[in-house]
C-alpha cells in the first residue's frame, strides 16, 4: 500500500525548512504550509493507494522482436516448405496479427502495468500482468533525463523526415540487480529534489511506463523515505 500524504507529511515534519513536492499536484510547498494545502486543495484525495498504474511502455520492445519473429517464419515457411500445409502457413501471419494488436492495444494506453510497494520493494507487472520485476529500495542509484520521441519536420511532410522532441522526463531507479524506467510528461525529479546523489542521464525514448504526474510524485516519496532524494531548501534553486 502506498500512502502519498503519509510520506510528505513526514518529509515535511523531518525536514522543516524545506519544499516538498505535494503527492497529487507535484508543486514544491513549503514544508509548514503543505498540511494547509493538502486540505484545502486536495481534501478529497485519498490517503492510500494499492498502487499506480500507467500505459505499459515497455510491451513494445518484446512485440517489436514478436513481429520480426513472423516475419522471418514468413520468409523460412515460403522459401523453404511452400507447400507445407495450411497450419505451418497460418502460424507467422497469427504471430504477426499478434504482435500488431498487442501494439495498437498499448499505443491506445489500453495495455496497462502497475506499481506496488510490497516489502521495501517497488514491484511492477507488466505485459498483461505476466512479468513482474522486484527493485528494492534500498541503496537505490537514481538517474533522471529527458524522454525524446519525433514528429514530422514540416507539417504536411509526407517523405519521412521527423525531428526529435522531448516527450516527458524519465527516472530511472536500479539496486543493482533490477532497473525501472518511469516515465511522465510533467516536470522531471530534479525540479522537485535535490540534483545531489541524481545522475544526470542521457536522454531516452525506451521506458517501462508512463506515469500520472501524482504517481511519479508518490514513487519518488517512497524513495525519499528510503534515502534515495532528498529535499530542497527553500529559496535552494531547482
Amino acid at each position: 500500500m502506498i500512502r502519498p500524504r503519509e510520506l510528505a507529511l513526514e518529509a515535511a515534519r523531518t525536514n522543516p525548512g524545506a519544499l516538498v513536492p505535494c503527492p497529487w499536484c507535484g508543486s514544491s510547498v513549503g514544508a509548514a504550509k503543505l498540511e494547509r494545502h493538502l486540505d484545502e486543495v486536495h481534501a478529497d484525495a485519498p490517503t492510500e493507494l494499492p498502487h499506480v498504474e500507467g500505459p505499459d511502455a515497455g510491451i513494445y520492445v518484446p512485440m517489436i522482436a514478436l513481429g520480426v519473429l513472423g516475419v522471418v517464419m514468413f520468409g523460412i515457411t515460403v522459401a523453404v516448405a511452400p507447400e507445407s500445409g495450411r497450419i505451418a502457413a497460418a502460424l507467422p501471419v497469427v504471430t504477426l496479427g499478434v504482435a500488431f494488436a498487442v501494439s495498437f492495444l498499448a499505443w491506445r494506453n489500453v495495455v496497462r502495468a502497475r506499481l506496488r510497494f510490497e516489502r521495501e520493494m517497488l514491484v511492477l507487472r507488466s505485459f498483461f500482468g505476466l512479468h513482474r520485476r522486484r527493485l528494492v529500495l534500498s541503496h537505490l542509484r537514481v538517474e533522471t533525463g529527458s524522454v525524446m520521441g519525433s514528429r514530422p519536420a514540416f507539417p504536411g511532410d509526407h517523405q519521412g523526415r521527423h525531428e526529435e522532441i522531448k516527450v516527458g522526463h524519465y527516472l530511472r531507479l536500479s539496486d543493482g540487480t533490477t532497473t525501472l524506467t518511469l516515465a511522465s510528461s510533467g516536470a522531471g525529479a530534479r525540479k522537485r529534489w535535490q540534483p545531489d546523489g541524481v545522475r544526470q542521464g542521457p536522454k531516452r525514448r525506451w521506458v517501462d511506463v508512463w506515469l500520472p504526474t501524482s504517481a511519479m510524485v508518490a514513487v519518488e516519496l517512497l524513495v525519499h523515505a528510503h534515502g534515495g532524494l532528498r529535499v530542497r531548501e527553500a529559496g535552494e534553486s531547482s
